[in-house]
């Protein structure tokens, strides 16, 4: 690979062939730094390889007194340019790249603690995998592939975090329904155990439709027992006063019914109004790797970064706090109507039964009553209704119970620390092992991060390690990562904080890694006070330059 850079920054102009490791040395101020920006610029496409500078500032890129500079990255068949003041890419075939990690425009290290999980597991390709949601799904809840199947394709569609965020809304929704149906909060060991209070041990192993039977069965030993008993004039008033109930209850039940379905209206305005109050959280922001700008996704846009103030963030908890004391407020109502509406509809099937029996009467009655009383039927019929109602609502809050669990068991494997935490856990043992090896390799103490994502050199936290040991860390991170995402090259500026034996190490690192398959070619800058100190590495087949005066010789 060859490199040629004209007037960017405080290169006038060099020629610089990369091969294996390309040693770029010099003076303070000589240029060096300039040299790993412009390979960035070319091979990471960071047109503007500096914090802080936007592309409208670009011109300053450009060395002072020349009007314009050029940055070029060139292999067999393939070229990748940048020119100033316009700060635009170009390129022709299909050109390497690296990453900004290899860069060494990003790091790891600067990345905040509670970010660098999330950034492992994108680098270190972590995410869990279709076949370990399955294990643990099955292993959980014993989960059909139908689920498995509906879980993972949300993740796919979605991504990890609003897969969880709607599972945990599923179970709320679900446990909601479940308080609706039985009249009682939840709890999963009381879910477990719930049965209605018209439940018999008779009823365990019975079915909908034998309970409906029963029913049936009983109603018309009602109407058989109605038939036998004598009709006097208080009984057949009775009747005629039941049956004139029917209009009235009709009524009554349609309206009901109108009021109900009003309310659920209100029910699922008010859950459009909770899904619109934005979350009571802080958005956590990250830095921009080309602006440094702090950035957050708001509504699915990147944005600048804004706190939101804590008076904000209480409205919201109040406002969501209020919604869902409505709905309470509206399900208790709905299942007070669900009441009155049965009650309702039983008053018009009792006028229905009325005018039949009148009409009966009025015929020919027959009987046939086996000598049961009405009024003993009556009390069976309702019996029988009472355990054909808590036989559904056994149910029905049965189903509940289990998908309140399958989503308790989901929002599990989908939390941070479920799946995917396990899955950077085996990363990061791979990634650990790996760094000894370099470090092994360069005879520096082990650098490793720890599952709280805390990096440590040879044991010590990376903030309490020195200066020296600090860039070792940050070095054999970078030479790890980028062997993760495929970068053909790494930059490592800043290498004569270094003694001696530090930065032999270092060449024994980056040789190392490349001795184990992984073909990433090297830059580093260093500091060297005079040319004939910089070393010759045609043995490691490397290349040296020494820059002067803005150009780079070749040594």
């Amino acid at each position: 690979m060859e490199i040629q850079i004209e007037n960017f920054r405080g290169i006038a102009a060099a020629d610089i062939e990369v091969a294996g490791i390309t040693l770029v040395a010099g003076k303070n101020g000589a240029g060096k730094t300039s040299v790993c920006q412009a390979v960035a610029a070319a091979l990471a496409g960071e047109v503007i390889p500096i914090d802080d500078l936007t592309k409208a500032h670009a011109a300053r890129l450009v060395r002072g007194g020349t009007p314009s500079g050029y940055v070029s990255a060139r292999g067999g068949g393939w070229t990748a340019s940048v020119a100033y003041p316009e700060a635009t890419r170009s390129t022709t075939g299909e050109p390497p790249t690296i990453s900004a990690h290899a860069a060494g425009m990003v790091s790891v290290v600067d990345t905040p603690k509670k970010d660098r999980a999330k950034i492992l597991i994108e680098i270190l390709r972590a995410e869990p995998g279709h076949d370990a949601l399955a294990d643990a799904l099955k292993t959980a809840i014993d989960a059909t592939p139908s689920l498995i199947a509906t879980v993972w394709r949300a993740i796919e569609t979605q991504g990890w975090d609003a897969a969880h965020r709607q599972a945990r809304e599923t179970c709320t929704r679900n446990k909601g329904q479940w308080e609706a149906v039985t009249g009682e909060r939840y709890g999963s060991q009381k879910a477990t155990a719930w049965i209605p209070r018209a439940w018999t041990p008779d009823m365990q192993g019975m079915s909908e439709q034998q309970l409906a039977d029963e029913l049936a069965h009983e109603r018309e030993w009602l109407e058989a027992a109605i038939s036998e008993s004598a009709v006097t004039a208080a009984e057949i008033a009775r009747l005629k006063t039941e049956a004139a109930a029917g209009p009235e209850a009709a009524t009554r039940a349609e309206s009901v019914k109108a009021e109900a379905a009003g309310l659920e209206a209100d029910r699922k305005a008010i859950r459009e109004t909770m899904a619109k109050i934005p979350e009571p959280v802080q958005t956590t922001p990250q830095q921009c790797p080309r602006c440094g700008e702090a950035l957050c996704v708001i509504d699915g846009k990147i944005s600048p970064a804004q706190p939101v103030d804590e008076s904000v963030l209480a409205g919201r908890r109040e406002a969501i706090a209020d919604c869902m004391n409505v709905m309470r407020r509206i399900d208790a109502k709905i299942t007070d109507l669900n009441l009155e509406y049965a009650t309702a509809r039983n008053a018009l099937a009792a006028a229905q039964s009325a005018e039949k029996r009148l009409a009966t009467l009025a015929a020919a009655p027959v009987a046939a009553g086996g000598g049961k009383s009405v009024d003993d039927c009556r009390s069976r019929v309702a019996r029988a209704e009472a355990r054909l109602a808590a036989f559904q609502a056994h149910q029905r809050a049965a189903a509940l119970a289990a998908g309140i669990e399958n989503n308790r068991a989901i929002c599990e494997a989908l939390d941070p620390n479920g799946l995917r935490k396990s899955a950077l856990a085996g990363a990061l043992a791979d990634f650990n092992g790996a760094a000894e090896s370099l470090c092994a390799a360069a005879g520096w103490r082990p650098v490793a991060i720890g599952a709280d994502m805390g990096i440590t050199y040879g044991g010590t936290p990376f903030m309490l390690a020195s200066e020296s040991e600090q860039f070792r860390c940050r070095a054999i991170i970078q030479l790890i990562v980028a062997a993760a995402d495929k970068s053909c090259l790494v930059v490592i500026d800043r290498a004569d904080i270094l003694d001696g034996p530090g930065r032999n190490g270092l060449i024994k690192a980056i040789l190392s890694l490349r001795a184990s398959g992984h073909n990433v070619a090297a830059i580093i800058g260093m500091t060297i006070d005079a040319q004939d100190r910089v070393p010759n590495l045609a043995a490691i087949d490397g290349t040296a330059y020494w820059i002067e005066n803005g150009t780079a010789i070749g040594v």
